[in-house]
């Protein structure tokens, strides 16, 4: 096993190294591991399943990435940092606070989350900012990508709905307390979870309206919505239909072309509706088996007891324990919830106050097209369920969102002819 690490380490230090001129291609590879190594089965390539380095897989590269980035262009690494240096100051106190109460808790080993969730996705925020102030362009290309590794998981999705099983990593899924193969009809593609992929779903969708092609945006609105009644979410069936009328409204393409979008997107869910995808969603929008109740049940337990995690907890991880002392029969569902019990009310506000602060400032400069809608509904999605407080990709997609928020196309452009064009072709593709 400990040789499987060092593979895997040696691979992910080889990679940095050779990318080294590409930081934010880097962050995005790693969002690609996070995308299709679900957390159950990161062990399959660090061979660490438990312990202070079982991080996962995409973890290390996310490290190495930034090591090399310090020794081999500091100036521009520490530039990204200078540039927003409030923000980062911020968020590095309250993670550096969160692996420290965590380290001090009942389960120090928590710590591993508190790296994978939080440090992690904001240095893949910190390589994406220094890697568009030498390519402006790659701020169009993690915009792309996302829309594609959202488009990727819809069809595994899909063809896991069709099939009626898992298609990679079953004997991983198996592990999961609430995976019963001969009951289960929600499908998540290689992501943890049906909420996890209806997280990237929700995230994408805003952002096809920077698309050019009006066939590209119909076909992959449609592919977007097929799997969203596949997750059965009721949170991304409400979230998902705005953000196709925001694809309507804000579509680059002129007026006709927009009646199109708008008449597919009509047709279209009036075929989902009546179609059998929709039942499982509808079965739940009629019994949700008690998520509203238990929803209602944690924050009913939070304002009973706030001022004891007003400014400490027993550790990131602890959050169940406490749901558990406080008679509830789940977890907080709601990522705030679990932060502010495991580590505390004071950092945690920090941390996603912060993220609050990005998205809200977005509104006063030209971002990429699509980024504040998807910005807020990472704000909205991940507080309706476990989301950030297990190993998923919620984390680093949430992050990843944050950079096309927190980097407007406008900022980006350089006076040097080398970056004229790459800055020109991104605004023209925003």
């Amino acid at each position: 096993m400990t040789m499987l690490l060092a593979v895997w380490a040696a691979f992910c230090l080889g990679l940095a190294a050779v990318l080294h001129r590409r930081p934010a291609v880097l962050a995005i590879l790693a969002l690609t591991f996070w995308m299709f190594v679900p957390g159950v089965a990161g062990h399959l390539f660090t061979g660490r399943s438990e312990g202070s380095l079982s991080y996962q897989p995409a973890t290390w590269l996310v490290l190495f990435a930034c090591v090399v980035q310090m020794f081999r262009h500091p100036s521009t690494f520490f530039a990204e940092l200078a540039r927003r240096y409030v923000t980062y100051l911020a968020l590095l106190f309250a993670i550096l606070a969160a692996v420290v109460i965590t380290r001090l808790g009942s389960q120090p080993a928590g710590s591993v989350l508190a790296v994978d969730q939080m440090l992690v996705p904001v240095l893949m925020f910190w390589l994406v900012g220094a890697g568009i102030a030498a390519r402006p362009s790659e701020l169009i290309l993690l915009r792309n990508w996302i829309i594609g590794l959202a488009a990727v998981q819809a069809v595994l999705a899909i063809l896991q709905y069709f099939a009626g099983s898992v298609i990679f990593y079953r004997s991983q899924f198996l592990t999961e307390y609430w995976f019963n193969p001969a009951t289960w009809d929600r499908w998540m593609g290689t992501t943890d979870h049906p909420l996890v992929l209806s997280l990237v779903l929700c995230g994408a969708v805003p952002l096809i309206a920077g698309l050019r092609r009006s066939v590209v945006q119909i076909s992959l609105l449609s592919l977007l919505a097929v799997a969203t009644l596949i997750t059965q979410s009721r949170t991304a069936a409400v979230l998902v239909p705005v953000g196709l009328i925001y694809v309507m409204i804000r579509s680059r393409a002129g007026a006709s072309a927009k009646i199109v979008v708008g008449l597919s997107i009509a047709l279209g869910s009036y075929l989902l509706v009546t179609s059998p995808i929709f039942a499982g969603l509808q079965s739940r929008l009629l019994d949700d088996t008690g998520s509203a109740a238990a929803r209602t049940a944690a924050w009913t337990f939070f304002t009973d007891n706030w001022t004891q995690f007003l400014y400490f907890g027993d550790g990131i991880t602890t959050s169940y324990r406490a749901a558990r002392i406080g008679g509830l029969g789940t977890s907080l569902e709601s990522a705030y919830l679990m932060y502010a019990v495991g580590v505390g009310i004071v950092v945690t506000t920090i941390y996603f106050g912060t993220q609050l602060v990005l998205v809200f400032r977005s509104l006063f400069a030209r971002c990429v097209r699509g980024a504040f809608l998807a910005g807020v509904m990472m704000l909205i999605i991940p507080e309706t369920f476990s989301s950030l407080g297990v190993e998923t990709v919620s984390g680093p997609l949430l992050w990843m969102i944050m950079a096309l928020v927190a980097n407007p196309v406008a900022d980006t452009l350089r006076p040097g002819p080398q970056h004229q064009v790459a800055a020109e072709s991104a605004m023209v593709s925003s």
